[in-house]
């Protein structure tokens, strides 16, 4: 259910010109209830940052610029943020599992490309 939509292509520019305003990183997901998804990661967004997006071979990849004798501050606060999203990304992965197997206990759930079909267990 790779699909999104115009509002939270245009919410998630709005998030992301915060998250440049406030020179801070961010890691995004919006979801509209409908199938519809966005996600971003914006680790190459504040002028701290080590990270650099690249292409290569058809696939988009992170870079880091580790210079940790002329630039260790802001290498620090680059790695720093790396392990602070995988922390939260495995906290809320947690959590949404959880609701998941909450829900899966009273309900059936089918899922095909375009809707979600659900009833009550009985």
């Amino acid at each position: 259910m790779n699909k999104t939509s115009k509002e939270l292509i245009s919410a998630m520019k709005e998030i992301e010109s915060v998250i440049k305003k406030h020179n801070i990183a961010g890691c995004i997901f919006l979801a509209n209830g409908e199938g519809y998804g966005e996600f971003s990661f914006r680790i190459d967004t504040p002028s701290w940052s080590m990270a650099e997006f690249i292409e290569q071979d058809g696939k988009t990849g992170i870079y880091l610029k580790a210079h940790m004798e002329s630039k260790r501050k802001e290498t620090e606060k680059t790695i720093n943020s790396f392990f602070n999203f995988q922390g939260m990304i495995d906290n809320a992965k947690e959590v949404i599992d959880g609701l998941c197997k909450e829900v899966l206990k009273n309900f059936d759930i089918a899922v095909s490309e375009d809707v979600v079909l659900y009833r009550r267990k009985d």
